[in-house]
């Protein structure tokens, strides 16, 4: 045990022991501080302080304080100018410039701020340095990648974040976690951005080694893919190049992981455009820039040279006009975010994160769906009783400057006249609005009675009488100041009314005599519109409820579960089994949801050899059962099949099945032997020509055929039926295929268990006449995105079958 471990263990012996002279209730709260999560600072190297800046923006954080300087002997110092004690601290620092000077630097503030008492240090490094070095490809060569994970954790970094590193194996050289994200998404979402007609591109790598990059980038836009390949002399310098792929008269998106001197992306360009493409782009993460190449890119072919801001880019593009920059700081900066709450990173693989600037960093990882539906419907109670306020109160003018909270203890008398100039206003309203109603009565009674006037006298005491009675014991104002105030108004009324001759004052009622109505009305408004954030809340939910019968979460534990189980039964079948009679074709990626494992057994009881094919889902044994059939020319197959799928279904989740399927066979197989005179003779009659052999064409719709495994399933499912017809990859799928009805149920049952977001047998087709067949071997056909439809369309006319565009539509 080496001196750090002892250290932690008679630390932790000290703590054990100090725990038992503790007071009850100080032990009962450790563990509650124990997991409070700690304060977060983000620092910067002099390599990229722009970058810094951006990431601390969409933080809402200041960049934390540093100074970095060298001796004039060329020694780098840093002094960290905040305390860092139980922080979580993060380090952004880029390979680019003076690269060793910066690695140093990077080294010395990560062993700063570690014996510093730090809580963890977490290296940013968007750029990794000496990524290229990664691989021993010539005697006595280093492999410097290695050494400088080794110098990073030595240094006392916990964590590193990067981007898009050269080779992903470099990830193996470190004992720390490491996350590799990816500028994927936020190309992606550029080329669809700015790339015009990009439906019709062609992705390319420049290498062989892309080729995964570009594969995954041209299935994510569901467009062809190219691969040049080099032979180099020496380093940065190409011999010869040739292009796999067609790019004729279509738009060149060049991808590669990194661009330094440019020779090898320039001249592949140059081979684009040799091949006949249109236009050329080029595309890559890290753009060192280095040597000739900002002359090499303003001589190229290229419309623009497209990289991402992992290494500054201000200076290149003032010497260069084609190149043009993609901003990936809101990627780092929420991976930062989510490693300090401990959040996954995976979303940030295939997604570009929102860009919130108007929550505080703080704000934004603690609201969560609940948190903002409660603060919407917040905001709308205020709004609802901010109306209803206006209304109670009438004028909304006179809202202003009231207040009942004034006091004769104020330090001033703001408050008061406010309020009093409120009084003033409402007062002067009021008794307009009282003349004007009692002239309007008046001219009622010239209309309506024989009289055609009022007695004003009797109107007088009439009104004085109502208002005396609703006084309050001792209060301010009496009968008398009623009595003068209702003479003056009345006696203007009278006045009024003599004089008055076409236009009568008008009126309004300041007071809730009329709005109480408009009140419920807006409660009933408020009402619909937290019904409808409610059902905006709830859709998310509705949605993974449609795709998926349980939460993410536990779906993920469920498909981990069924893949130790898959693995453990996949065990035990080889050591039961020989190789020659199990076969087994896994998945290419086993780890991909929907992947399918074929397994072939090939077994002899009594005489009978016979052949068992099954298809294990990778959500197979706990959310979905195998597909197993039997293939064998001494027994009928048909009732064999009918019934082994009958004992599948009988038999309950979370089992695994292959073992009991194999006894399940083994057992019964004899009971079909019998049958099989009688299906020879059905056969005979067949060839004879009788016409009792039914032919069929299915017609199949899904919502997408995308999956590589899956089109290789189609492909080889029909051949093995010997069925016709042909498949359309893309977005929507559609099968149509042609045989003996017995084998084009056997292919959809076998195709129908496989991981489908929908499929749908939409029509069948049945005849007697051999000449039904229409549509030749079966085959893949591949449409440009933008023909689809027409194109498909196009090939069931030629075949007469034209009436089946409708079918698959469902027109």
């Amino acid at each position: 045990m080496d001196f750090r471990k002892k250290l932690q263990s008679s630390s932790a012996t000290i703590e054990k022991d100090n725990d038992r002279f503790l007071p009850k209730q100080q032990l009962e709260q450790q563990p509650l501080e124990a997991k409070r999560m700690p304060n977060i600072k983000v620092f910067s190297g002099s390599s990229h302080r722009d970058l810094s800046e951006r990431i601390c923006e969409r933080l809402q954080l200041d960049v934390a304080k540093a100074s970095l300087k060298k001796f004039s002997n060329k020694e780098t110092n840093v002094e960290i100018g905040e305390s860092v004690r139980g922080e979580d601290v993060y380090i952004i620092q880029s390979a680019c410039g003076e690269i060793n000077d910066h690695l140093m630097e990077l080294l010395i503030m990560i062993n700063a701020c570690k014996i510093a008492s730090s809580s963890r240090v977490s290296a940013v490094i968007p750029c990794f340095p000496y990524a290229r070095q990664d691989k021993k490809d010539k005697s006595r060569a280093p492999i410097s990648a290695k050494l400088v994970a080794n110098m990073l954790s030595v240094a006392g970094a916990d964590h590193i974040i990067t981007m898009d590193l050269h080779a992903s194996q470099i990830q193996g050289f470190f004992d720390i976690p490491v996350d590799n994200l990816f500028a994927e998404p936020a190309i992606l979402k550029y080329i669809k951005e700015s790339i015009p007609n990009w439906q019709e591109a062609v992705i390319v790598s420049p290498d062989a080694g892309g080729a995964k990059r570009v594969t995954s980038i041209a299935d994510r836009l569901n467009v062809d893919f190219a691969l040049i390949h080099k032979e180099r002399k020496r380093a940065n310098e190409v011999e010869k190049m040739t292009l796999v792929g067609n790019v004729r008269d279509r738009v060149a998106l060049l991808v590669d992981d990194m661009a330094d001197t440019c020779g090898t992306i320039c001249l592949a360009a140059e081979k684009l455009v040799e091949a006949g493409a249109s236009a050329v782009y080029g595309f890559c993460v890290h753009g060192i820039f280095s040597g000739p190449a900002i002359q090499r890119l303003n001589n190229s072919v290229f419309e623009a040279v497209v990289v991402t801001n992992t290494i500054p880019q201000e200076q290149n593009m003032k010497k260069c006009s084609k190149i043009q920059c993609i901003d990936i700081s809101m990627i780092l900066a929420e991976a930062i975010r989510r490693t300090h709450n401990g959040e996954s990173v995976s979303y940030l693989f295939s997604h570009v994160p929102m860009q919130l600037k108007f929550f505080s960093f703080y704000a934004s990882t603690l609201l969560t769906s609940k948190s903002m539906l409660k603060l919407a419907i917040l905001l709308v109670l205020r709004l609802t009783c901010t109306l209803a306020q206006n209304y109670e109160t009438g004028d909304n003018s006179t809202v202003r400057g009231c207040s009942s909270h004034c006091s004769v203890y104020d330090s001033d008398l703001t408050c008061l006249n406010g309020s009093l100039q409120f009084y003033e206003r409402l007062l002067l309203a009021q008794m307009r609005h009282f003349v004007a109603v009692q002239m309007h009565i008046d001219q009622w009674y010239k209309w309506h009675s024989k009289h055609g006037h009022r007695n004003y006298t009797t109107v007088k005491e009439e009104i004085i009488a109502k208002l005396s009675s609703q006084l309050e014991p001792e209060d301010v104002i009496d009968e008398e100041t009623i009595a003068n105030v209702v003479n003056i108004l009345i006696d203007a009324v009278e006045k009024g009314t003599e004089t008055i001759e076409e236009r009568i004052p008008r009126f309004t009622c300041p007071l809730p005599c009329e709005y109480r109505y408009d009140i419920w009305r807006n409660v009933f408004i408020a009402s619909m519109a937290l019904n409808l954030l409610l059902v905006i809340a709830i859709i998310p939910f509705i949605i993974s409820l449609i795709r998926s019968d349980v939460p993410e979460t536990l779906m993920d534990n469920q498909n981990e579960a069924c893949r130790r189980l898959l693995l453990d039964e996949l065990d035990f079948l080889k050591a039961m089994y020989t190789m020659e009679e199990l076969e087994i074709n896994e998945p290419q990626d086993p780890a991909e949801n929907g992947q399918i494992t074929r397994l072939t057994l090939r077994q002899q009881v009594d005489g009978i050899n016979y052949e068992v094919v099954m298809h294990l889902s990778s959500e197979y044994p706990i959310i979905l059962k195998p597909s197993a059939f039997v293939r064998c020319s001494l027994i009928n197959c048909d009732l064999l099949n009918r019934e082994l799928r009958y004992f599948i279904n009988q038999e309950t989740l979370g089992t695994p099945l292959a073992l009991i399927i194999m006894q399940w066979i083994s057992d019964n197989i004899n009971r079909f032997k019998g049958m099989i005179e009688k299906q020879t003779v059905q056969i005979v009659d067949n060839v004879g020509g009788t016409n009792n052999t039914k032919y069929a064409r299915f017609w199949i719709y899904s919502h997408h055929i995308y999956n590589k495994i899956k089109r290789r399933m189609i492909k080889d499912t029909a051949a093995l039926y010997r069925l016709d017809g042909f498949f359309c990859p893309g977005k929507p799928g559609v099968i149509i295929l042609e045989g003996f009805r017995i084998d084009c149920d056997k292919f959809w049952e076998q195709i129908r268990v496989l991981n489908w977001q929908r499929i749908i047998l939409r029509h069948c087709e049945e005849q007697t006449n051999p000449s039904f067949f229409r549509l030749g071997k079966f085959r893949e056909i591949q449409f440009p995105h933008a023909k689809y439809l027409t194109e498909l369309k196009k090939i069931l006319t030629e075949a007469g079958l034209e009436y089946g565009f409708a079918l698959l539509l469902n027109l």
